[in-house]
């Protein structure tokens, strides 16, 4: 009990940090382009809030799943908060509207990469899918064919791979750089390598509606660390994007406070690497005035983790040192599972 009153005054002063400090708390806009559900927020360990999101232009129900950690739980969640009240079941199926959006709504699933924490609810719920497609790297899609529906991890849902193919789900790969369809979308997709502790690697998603992008970066370590310099292609190949004023949003993750040890990162980013990552990016964007190149993008925060010793301890952290950091003027977004975003 002590423990949680010490607890609690720092926890409402990150809180209200995040209200006072950060303009972005409130998301919904007019001129917004595209509409983000959050399926799943979290990067572990609990199981029912895992890395998803759903993606559509502003004005369409036609989603993508950006990774699938958590996907009927969260759309049950997100339907539970009256963030899908302008679905409607047609008169005659016999499905409640969580089914419905999970089996017609949903139009492909990209993967960034095979971890279980991206994957998992896609895995467990494939049993009650229709046909849809995975788009992944050709390491990805090797890794789902191989070790995940396999007949032995998990049945063949898909349409290659060992033993019986039950064609519920078809493989798409993905070639770094290469614009490619996202089928039975208004979207296309040009996809990156990033590392993700090296040699291990991950995916991140530049998505193109009709010359508006978002990009959604999987898990992934800073250059810096990593060593392999992939953030700073992609930093270069987006910088013209962000100088035309196209740029909607990145999905960026931040698992760790900055207190964690660069030895302990495993492939992902704290505050301080995060911010050093968007400042290179700054600078490649307008080097003269690489503080304001960013200014007002929102940047909505993927995969923290939670603490061992109180769950909010850690989130609220990240956020205060996200928050005290934010000199480029990003709106620094914080979700959770089943909110609605608009950007």
């Amino acid at each position: 009990m002590k423990n949680m009153i010490q607890r609690t005054p720092f926890l409402l002063i990150a809180f209200a940090l995040l209200i006072f400090l950060n303009p972005a708390f409130s998301q919904s806009n007019a001129s917004t382009t595209f509409k983000c559900v959050v399926l799943g927020s979290g990067g572990g360990i609990e199981e029912n809030n895992l890395s998803a999101y759903l993606l559509a232009s502003k004005n369409s129900n036609d989603f993508i799943c950006l990774d699938a950690g958590t996907v009927y739980t969260g759309i049950a969640q997100a339907e539970k908060m009256g963030n899908f009240n302008n679905v409607f079941v047609p008169s005659g199926d016999n499905i409640t509207k969580t089914a419905f959006i999970f089996r017609e709504l949903i139009k492909g699933y990209l993967i960034s990469h095979a971890h279980l924490d991206h994957v998992a609810g896609l895995v467990i719920a494939s049993p009650a899918l229709k046909h849809s497609n995975i788009y992944g790297s050709a390491q990805t899609i090797d890794f789902l064919k191989n070790n995940i529906f396999d007949w032995e991890t998990w049945p063949n849902f898909t349409d290659d791979g060992s033993g019986l193919k039950l064609n519920v789900l078809s493989y798409k790969t993905l070639i770094p750089k290469q614009i490619q369809n996202i089928e039975n979308t208004g979207f296309k997709v040009t996809s990156f390598m990033v590392s993700h502790q090296e040699p291990y690697t991950s995916t991140a998603f530049l998505i193109d509606s009709f010359g508006n992008y978002v990009l959604y970066l999987g898990d992934t370590g800073a250059d810096e660390i990593e060593g392999s310099g992939h953030l700073g292609e992609i930093w270069n190949f987006i910088a013209p994007i962000i100088r035309e004023g196209r740029l909607s949003a990145i999905f960026m993750e931040c698992s760790y406070p900055d207190q964690q040890p660069e030895t302990q990162l495993f492939g992902h980013l704290t505050p301080k690497l995060f911010f050093a990552e968007l400042e290179n990016l700054a600078k490649i964007t307008d080097m003269e005035n690489f503080h304001e190149a960013l200014r007002g993008i929102p940047v909505i925060v993927t995969g923290i983790k939670p603490s061992w010793k109180e769950a909010d301890e850690n989130k609220y952290l990240i956020y205060k040192q996200l928050l005290l950091k934010n000199k480029l003027g990003v709106k620094i977004i914080i979700p959770e599972q089943g909110q609605l975003i608009e950007f």
